[in-house]
């Protein structure tokens, strides 16, 4: 079982993710992942608590 414990209001989570399925990554790594959507042509959306 996956769980998380965050600061972010889920709500709001459950509110922008209209999905089955989301990509999350552990750790500081939002600017390179931004980059690499960009490159792929992905929209990203960046979640801080």
């Amino acid at each position: 079982m996956l769980s998380w414990i965050t600061d972010y209001d889920i709500e709001s989570f459950m509110d922008q993710f209209n999905s089955n399925h989301i990509t999350a990554v552990a750790g500081k790594h939002a600017a390179e992942l931004v980059q690499l959507c960009r490159i792929l042509g992905i929209e990203a959306k960046v979640m801080e608590a």
